[in-house]
């Protein structure tokens, strides 16, 4: 090619360039013809831009108003679809097709150019967002965010825009109007309202949410606050969705182009079956099974444990005579939690027959060891029998799996190390409801679940928070009585004491730091001058700040003390705290149940004015009236405390008459 010939080229091609924005212009003029409808829209716009901006006024964070503007995206997008679809409606009814259609002699030119003016505009709507948005927003980095912003705000108006300019191409405007409303149903948060609490006859549930799940393209169960670690709802499934719809609503305006075409084309029809086949693989690819933080009602989703787990208390944990001493585990999180490794079995004594305990959501592919052996995987169960007697072998594992709450993907992970995502020895007590037990409720994970100190090693496939130390990039390793594995909005800090803080909670990493030290050690001397409880012994351990979620409708978890280090939450209480510590015990006498219930004030005597007047027996709160005479309210909430944690067999009457008469007990 001669240089006449390039420069030949490059004229057409801005010669082309040049029409583009004539006919772009030309629009915006039509747009002027009808003042209602474009007055319709651009109030909307207003109406948002202004909410924004009083959500900002009210002093709320970048990322709160973010995640509040990301819940209400779907209002928005449903008002701009119905506008859009009227809008495109209306002009096309008048004579100003037949005008544009005259001039540039293509049928389609003027939806199509139309459509591409409201799309500059949303496109202007959503760059003065990203900018208001980010400059008011902490710790979070832009990439990220715009991520977020891209898959939770601006691709969801994206496809309701453009699905309601190819429904307003087709001349039957009953079907469109049927089809905008079914969109608008399964797409918005009333669908989510159809929940079943109990596993029904018939899989209904499975069908309806088998219908739903290409719907789901907002923001899911937004009447709950943000669990702000986890973040928006990037999940791989939600970006296939959206990927499927992009692809899908292409192939639906090539087949309404290949139809109104005389003169249709092979190579149409190759477009149309191509995007089918790549709609279809992307729908396939998001409705794959995936960790997702989704919190409703349903017998099988969020709340599943609360359901079916039963209402027996806390059981005492039978100590058995084998362990785990070393952990070997690759990890990986892509749409769930995949682990292969080696676990190193000892027992005391040989023996054929061992019970391990790993939750029933994460189900294993793959048991073997050198030594024959069969198992069986029944629940939180999993039972391994040797050919023959064994008191130390390695045994290769793999499993994978999610559960609803203890999520586990690409994006996020809380994972602590109380709950048994990795095989713990022994049938172990997952989960507690208390409600038939005491008066005062505690529901919720058990929190006490430790195993015997032992070796740890974790390959991973991204740098994680953990409490093992972190010998290289992806790779740890120390001695440990658990496993505990974070991720998401969560980053490590360089203080001694907290080892991290969360990035999209609002205040910076100095002002988290400070607040959970001060409330942190205000509940150690609450409880240290009332309890008797040993400050030191709690203040020398490592702290994980993680997500509020991880007690979110229960009553545990608010902190979680293992050996060398505690999970908490910024919700650090002396009340809570103390509950936390008396919910390993399996002790529910009439005391036991008064301290469960018992408020902690900043003075002792407020704090044990309700504890006695808890007490329903006229002897009992006598006798505990004269305990306190003679030893003082902080020493018998101290005896107390410890006769509750040593889970002794006496009765409280008992109890109480020893602390009467005997000086020296303990």
């Amino acid at each position: 090619m001669n240089n006449y010939d390039i420069m030949k080229e490059r004229e057409g091609k801005a010669v082309k360039t040049r029409n583009h924005f004539e006919n772009i212009k030309l629009h915006f003029c039509i747009l002027k013809n009808s003042p209602k409808a474009v007055g319709i829209l651009l109030g909307i716009l207003v109406i948002f831009m202004s909410f924004m901006g009083y959500l900002i006024f009210l002093g709320m964070d970048g990322y709160s108003v973010f995640a509040f503007l990301s819940k209400t995206n779907y209002l928005f997008s449903t008002c701009l679809m119905l506008c859009t679809f009227s809008m495109f409606k209306l002009i096309q009814n008048t004579n100003q097709e037949e005008l544009i259609r005259s001039i540039k002699k293509n049928k389609n030119v003027f939806a199509i150019y139309l459509y591409i003016d409201f799309l500059i505009v949303l496109f202007i709507y959503n760059i003065i967002f990203i900018i208001v948005l980010y400059f008011q927003m902490m710790n979070i980095t832009f990439i990220h965010f715009l991520e977020e912003y891209f898959l939770n705000m601006f691709m969801p108006q994206f496809i309701c825009l453009t699905l309601a300019f190819i429904l307003s191409l087709f001349q039957n405007i009953i079907i469109s109007i049927a089809e905008l409303i079914i969109f608008l149903f399964f797409a918005s948060p009333w669908s989510e309202m159809i929940v079943w609490q109990e596993k029904p006859m018939f899989p209904i549930d499975q069908i309806y949410s088998f219908i739903k799940r290409p719907f789901e393209i907002f923001y899911q169960n937004s009447e709950w606050a943000i669990d702000v670690q986890y973040g928006l709802q990037n999940e791989i499934g939600r970006k296939y969705l959206i990927l499927f719809w992009c692809v899908f609503l292409t192939m639906i305006f090539i087949f309404y182009l290949y139809k109104c075409d005389i003169n249709r084309t092979k190579r149409k029809s190759i477009l149309i079956f191509i995007t089918a086949c790549l709609s279809g693989i992307c729908l396939i690819m998001g409705c794959l099974p995936e960790s997702q933080l989704r919190i409703n009602n349903k017998w099988n989703g969020y709340f599943q444990d609360f359901y079916s787990y039963d209402k027996n208390g806390v059981k005492k944990q039978e100590r058995v005579h084998y362990r785990i001493s070393d952990y070997h585990l690759k990890i990986k999180m892509k749409r769930m939690l995949q682990v292969e490794g080696t676990l190193l079995l000892e027992s005391e004594k040989p023996q054929t027959e061992f019970r391990l305990t790993l939750y029933n959501k994460y189900k294993i592919s793959h048991l073997s060891s050198v030594i024959p052996l069969t198992y069986t995987q029944n629940g939180d169960i999993i039972d391994v029998v040797f050919n023959k007697p064994i008191d130390k072998v390695e045994l290769n594992i793999e499993y994978q799996g999610f559960h609803p709450r203890f999520y586990s993907q690409e994006n996020a992970a809380l994972l602590p190390g109380y709950f048994p995502w990795y095989p713990m020895c022994g049938e172990k007590q997952i989960y507690t409801n208390e409600s038939q037990r005491t008066h005062y409720v505690v529901n919720g994970y058990n929190t006490h679940l430790r195993i015997d100190k032992a070796n740890v090693t974790l390959e991973t496939d991204r740098d994680y928070i953990t409490n093992i130390t972190k010998q290289r990039e992806c790779l740890y390793s120390g001695i440990t009585d658990s496993i505990s594995l974070f991720n998401g909005n969560i980053k490590e800090t360089n203080d001694q004491q907290i080892m991290t803080y969360l990035t999209a909670n609002g205040i910076s990493e100095e002002e988290q730091i400070t607040f959970v030290k001060e409330q942190f050690n205000k509940t150690l001397d609450i409880l240290q001058e009332q309890i008797g409880l040993s400050k030191e012994s709690f203040q020398s351990k490592k702290l994980i700040l993680v997500t509020q979620d991880i007690w979110r409708n229960n009553g545990k978890g608010y902190v979680s003390i293992f050996d060398e280090y505690m999970i908490i939450t910024t919700y650090i209480q002396p009340t809570e705290f103390l509950h936390d510590l008396l919910n390993s015990s399996s002790n529910y006498s009439p005391l036991a149940n008064c301290m469960r219930q018992m408020t902690i004030y900043d003075s002792i005597d407020e704090t044990y004015s309700e504890f006695v007047n808890g007490i329903d027996n006229v002897q009992l709160k006598s006798k505990v009236q004269d305990c306190v005479k003679k030893r003082g309210i902080k020493e018998f909430f101290h005896h107390l405390y410890n006769y509750i944690l040593n889970n002794t067999d006496e009765n409280d009457l008992l109890f109480l008459e020893r602390m009467i008469n005997n000086d020296s007990y303990l």
